[in-house]
């Protein structure tokens, strides 16, 4: 995700937030991730780095609270160290982070073995990974690449594009040999174009997010591949970029197992809809054995047929042709019969009930169905959540997932939606911090002025500007009901973009400070219909 290009011009963004900020701590929330958290008097923020194998990823993100449940922290010797620049390696995915007291901490953004090290004197004092095996070992050093390289005539255009520029982002060469049709031109014509293509990405950036998820540095005109997302900033885009990926990644998987689920439910339901239908057999054995009964009744009064294991006589029903029937020899024929006559009524009531399960089985296939093909538009975590939470009841009624489940995908806060826009609404303290600490930058943040109350945010979409001002009152009168300010006939809402809202060092549960804000006086009122 982090290609040199993209390193090198968030690199530069990233240089003045951070210089002179003070190393906090360190901390794993998932595996391969390291969050750097830095703080200054005016600021905090965090460095989020994940050096896992498939797409290594190095960003300024904006400060959240640090999760309990996270155990390791690395390199704390570091701890209220002031950091005096950052640096990237000149053609190479290495950045130093450089600290007043000369150490380093370095990030190789490359390959299987990317990591973090503390690098101090040319000596790695620990490693973010491997670090048993990697710590008192030689820092690594820069590999700078070399440009404009000889290739083969016969070599494939991808082979020659990596060997004139081997820092050319990979995941966009299939897209520039097909948009140029770099496949039937000349090799002059070819190095022609990704020379431009490269002078573009280095000192022209037009930073967006693709509709497949790829960073893409080259404008629309340069290479016209659909847009899902256009940045300002490159930091911004990467972010986005990473957050998107890990939301895809975590639908695909939730989305994979719940599609696993409902093929193995529509397969045995298949397999039992098969047997059922085979239940023809029922009623020929039913007439079968009610044909036995028939039969030994009427040779019933022939005393030698009693308490022997078998009888050969003629069945009346089949032109007389002998028919073999066997028999319980510690009964009499009258009590053979009466068992084979109570034989063929169980198979006739399992032909029944198998008749009336067949129905069942089969409609149950068919709404399964429905909602199997109903399942497949979910296309991301939201829709997904949204409509396990509205297919709750059938959902545990074909035990495809648990009430359990259903609770885990829910909110610790209210949700409504006003004007089609979601409205997210604190339950109490705790939710509130939960509330605000989940919320986009970018989101508007509100609550009662001066008195204790919810927490209330408008979802943005990250979108830069603020929402209508009819949208802006609504909010706000949700923010004064939720609150001490629900009895009066007016009351004044705070309200500001997220981005303005910091909670202090050990404040208290939904405590926070606004840097800055604006008020709007509205009446309280409550929406109807908000959403646990």
């Amino acid at each position: 995700m982090n290609n040199y290009y993209t390193l090198k011009h968030l690199v530069k963004e990233v240089s003045v937030p951070i210089t002179q900020t003070t190393f906090s701590f360190a901390v794993t929330p998932r595996k391969n991730v390291i969050e750097l958290y830095l703080e200054c008097p005016m600021k905090r923020y965090r460095i989020i780095t994940d050096t896992g194998s498939k797409e290594t990823v190095f960003f300024l993100d904006e400060y959240r609270p640090q999760k309990k449940s996270n155990v390791y922290n690395p390199f704390e010797s570091l701890k209220n160290v002031k950091i005096a620049k950052i640096e990237l390696a000149d053609r190479d995915r290495y950045i130093s982070l450089i600290f007043e007291n000369g150490n380093q901490l370095v990030f190789t953004l490359y390959g299987p073995h990317a990591n973090v090290f503390h690098v101090s004197g040319g000596q790695v004092l620990e490693a973010f990974k491997n670090n048993d095996q990697l710590k008192g070992q030689k820092a690594p050093l820069p590999r700078t690449a070399e440009l404009w390289n000889d290739y083969l005539p016969n070599d494939k255009v991808k082979r020659k594009i990596t060997r004139m520029n081997p820092l050319f982002p990979r995941e966009l060469i299939p897209s520039v040999i097909s948009i140029y049709n770099l496949s039937e031109k000349s090799d002059s014509y070819i190095e022609k174009v990704i020379r431009d293509l490269t002078n573009e990405l280095s000192h022209n950036p037009s930073p967006r997010t693709l509709i497949n998820g790829d960073i893409c540095l080259l404008s629309e005109e340069k290479l016209p591949v659909q847009t899902l997302k256009k940045f300002d900033d490159v930091n911004s885009c990467v972010r986005f970029s990473y957050y998107h990926a890990l939301s895809r990644s975590s639908f695909d998987q939730s989305k994979e197992k719940l599609q696993s689920q409902f093929e193995d439910l529509l397969g045995s339901l298949h397999k039992q809809i098969n047997d059922l239908e085979q239940v023809d057999k029922n009623i020929s054995r039913a007439e079968r054995y009610e044909k036995y009964g028939h039969l030994i009744m009427a040779n019933v009064h022939q005393k030698k047929y009693d308490h022997v294991d078998e009888i050969k006589i003629p069945d009346f029903y089949d032109n007389n042709t002998l028919v073999t029937i066997s028999l319980d020899p510690e009964l009499n024929l009258a009590d053979n019969a009466q068992y084979y006559y109570e034989k063929s009524k169980k198979a006739r009531k399992s032909y029944e009930m198998g008749l009336k399960r067949l129905d069942e089985v089969k409609n149950k296939r068919s709404d399964v169905k429905k909602l199997y093909e109903d399942f497949k538009t979910c296309n991301n975590n939201r829709d997904l959540q949204k409509w396990i939470k509205n297919h709750k009841k059938e959902l545990e009624g074909i035990n495809i997932i648990s009430n359990k489940a259903v609770k885990q995908i829910q909110y610790p806060f209210r949700k409504t939606e006003i004007d089609g826009v979601e409205i997210w609404i604190g339950k109490n303290a705790k939710s509130n911090d939960k509330l605000t600490s989940m919320a986009h930058k970018e989101d508007i943040w509100m609550h009662a002025r001066g008195v204790s109350g919810s927490h209330v945010v408008i979802r943005m979409e990250n979108d830069k500007g603020y929402p209508q001002k009819d949208l802006l009152q609504k909010a706000a009168s949700i923010a004064a009901y939720y609150s001490k300010a629900k009895g009066s006939k007016m009351a004044p809402v705070s309200y500001t973009k997220r981005k303005y809202v910091r909670k202090p060092k050990g404040a208290a549960p939904g405590l926070v400070i606004l840097d800055r804000e604006e008020v709007i006086m509205v009446e309280p009122q409550k929406i109807p219909k908000v959403k646990d």
